[in-house]
């Protein structure tokens, strides 16, 4: 049993239960989760908490477990435009600004109190180092969550309920 090095919780309580969390996916995506566990960590943060702001180079991917996160940016009149609204099974990050190591043009925030699972940057490499077979798993899941999204009707109409009572 594996000490999580970021909050000192066994990982195994999460290995025990990770059948419940697993997105229903492809088995790239199957293989992906099951294959970062020792890599990762939970954190719960509380509505409003903010996890990447517009201007930082992003370090971290959040799999939501548990609530909501959401990705905005600012039009030229200084109104808020939702980019991407994450649930529950999601991956959250801004994968470009996380891969390339470039600015992020988007913030990253908590819409409700939520428990996430968390890869950052130098775990990701070392990952990549130990299992380099994992990047095309990680590359496809990430494509088969954002296709899924935006198919989702669900979603849909998350995005514009929010957008709405923004208002």
């Amino acid at each position: 049993m594996s000490k999580d090095h970021h909050s000192g919780s066994n990982k195994s309580d999460y290995n025990n239960s990770n059948n419940n969390i697993l997105p229903k996916s492809t088995d790239h995506c199957k293989i992906f989760f099951e294959g970062i566990n020792k890599y990762t960590y939970k954190k719960k943060i509380s509505t409003k908490e903010v996890l990447l702001k517009k201007g930082e180079i992003c370090n971290k991917v959040y799999i939501i477990l548990k609530g909501a996160v959401k990705q905005y940016s600012y039009d030229k009149y200084n109104n808020e435009e939702l980019n991407k609204f994450y649930r529950k099974s999601s991956i959250a990050s801004n994968m470009d600004s996380f891969l390339n190591q470039t600015i992020s043009e988007t913030t990253l925030e908590a819409v409700a109190g939520s428990l996430l699972q968390v890869l950052d940057r130098r775990d990701y490499q070392q990952l990549m180092k130990d299992s380099p077979e994992m990047k095309n798993k990680f590359t496809e899941c990430i494509i088969y969550h954002d296709r899924k999204r935006k198919n989702d009707s669900d979603y849909l109409l998350l995005m514009a309920l929010y957008k709405k009572l923004r208002v």
